[in-house]
């Protein structure tokens, strides 16, 4: 067991994400407490930090040295905003470009989904994922794009991805919406459910509709599509 419910040393309050670096010390970041907090392996309250995160963060991934990365939803902003941290929570980089403007959730936030446009401050959603070597792979939610970034923050690869089923998934987006009145009920468009790596290889759990057979995708190191599989049994319960 790690932790327990609390907010003093050692104690949780939202645990959002948890990893374990190259020492096997535990790590779980706390979104209330804005902290990391370290554990060794046996459970061991070791110490906590603070983590320089910004927005909303909605994934982050701890790699072998420590670091992070993560990506977070701004609500005045526009493009993805995706960071790296080092082993002390201390903001690294910006991974791509955040484009800052002062925007608000529109008045008419139904209405603009109703007419299947997606808002401009819901374009900020990436999935970001680190590989052993301490690249990041992220794929850009809305866009379909997908990115790769070296340990020193370089991007060599920008590769926009097609599959059929992608216009299944912005229609079933589109239903949902259809049928929700209130507007404090956001949910950011997401054309992929998950993110998976190694060294050469990138997987993509596409966001299909209940119903139908889930599907991954397999794609090289230069985001080229390798295979497509549809897994029969998963996702049509």
């Amino acid at each position: 067991t790690i932790g327990r419910p609390g907010e003093g040393p050692g104690e949780l309050t939202t645990p959002l994400a948890f990893g374990v670096d190259g020492g096997d010390s535990v790590r779980v970041f706390d979104f209330a407490k804005g902290a990391v907090l370290v554990f060794s392996e046996a459970g061991a309250f070791i110490k906590q930090y603070p983590a320089e995160v910004r927005g909303i963060a909605s994934r982050i991934e701890f790699g072998p040295d420590g670091g992070a990365s993560y990506s977070g939803t701004h609500p005045t902003a526009k493009g993805a905003l995706v960071a790296e941290l080092d082993r002390s929570g201390s903001q690294i980089r910006l991974l791509g470009s955040l484009v800052r403007e002062e925007t608000e959730i529109p008045s008419n936030l139904l209405d603009q989904v109703h007419e299947r446009m997606i808002p401009d401050f819901m374009r900020n959603h990436a999935l970001p994922e680190r590989t052993p070597d301490g690249d990041t792979w992220i794929f850009l939610q809305t866009e379909a794009v997908l990115e790769h970034y070296s340990a020193d923050g370089a991007r060599d690869v920008h590769q926009g991805l097609e599959i059929p089923e992608m216009t299944t998934i912005s229609q079933a987006y589109f239903d949902w919406y259809a049928g929700v009145e209130a507007r404090d009920m956001l949910r950011y468009f997401e054309y992929a459910e998950d993110l998976g790596t190694t060294r050469e290889l990138v997987w993509l759990l596409w966001q299909i509709p209940l119903g139908q057979p889930a599907l991954v995708t397999l794609h090289d190191r230069k985001g080229k599509l390798c295979s497509r599989l549809l897994l029969a049994g998963l996702g049509e319960g």
